[in-house]
């Protein structure tokens, strides 16, 4: 799972962060009713900067292989559906997509067809639930590298005032051995190397279920 994530520290990388200052001037000249979050932790529902291939897709400097990347603010989570237990709740928006059936069900899988996306953060966060009467989070990380890449889905969906603004999904798979004492699920972490693929029309379905990246977890 991955219901909280850091955002994107700036001093990361050069390149991504002047995507994500685009994005800021972009959304700044939009009539929307949300705000854009790029400080702090990220809950759903915030919107924040996301990394998806430019049009065309040639070769730049960005240091991301031969892949031109730009950035766009999207809102966390794909509208919820009832529950038949509590009517009168308000719906969960969907903020995790499975890898395993991202290609299988019908809430996902137009979108991990011809929409995926990146999240770039600084870490993400998860609870250890082994004491009952205390819970500890975590920041996980990877080794080494100063951001990680989560691999993503998203589509346009109407906001409150009628406007289509995208939405975005994070997609999760089975926790590795660096993960699973407190989680049975983690996000998709993708490398550098693996953006073409993940953009590509064919062969994404291959990274969909990668689990191989060793996370370090901090506790908060």
């Amino acid at each position: 799972m991955c219901g909280r994530f850091s955002s994107f520290d700036p001093e990361s990388d050069k390149g991504i962060n002047g995507l994500v200052d685009e994005a800021k001037a972009l959304f700044g000249k939009m009539d929307t009713p949300y705000k854009l979050k790029t400080e702090g932790d990220v809950y759903p529902t915030d919107v924040v900067p996301i990394l998806l291939e430019s049009d065309g897709g040639k070769a730049s400097d960005n240091g991301h292989g031969a892949l031109k990347l730009r950035c766009e603010a999207m809102y966390w989570g794909y509208p919820g559906y009832p529950d038949r237990f509590r009517p009168n709740a308000k719906p969960r928006p969907l903020i995790n997509a499975k890898g395993e059936t991202a290609l299988k069900l019908k809430t996902w899988k137009e979108s991990t067809e011809h929409r995926r996306c990146v999240v770039p953060t600084s870490g993400f966060y998860e609870w250890s639930h082994h004491d009952p009467k205390k819970k500890t989070k975590y920041l996980f990380t990877v080794p080494s590298e100063k951001y990680l890449l989560l691999g993503a889905i998203y589509k346009e969906i109407k906001s409150p005032d009628g406007v289509p603004f995208p939405h975005f999904s994070i997609i999760t798979v089975a926790a590795n051995d660096s993960m699973i004492k407190i989680h049975n699920r983690m996000p998709l972490i993708l490398e550098k190397k693996d953006l073409p693929l993940w953009f590509s029309p064919k062969g994404f379905e291959g990274i969909l279920e990668k689990r191989d990246i060793m996370l370090e977890k901090t506790a908060m």
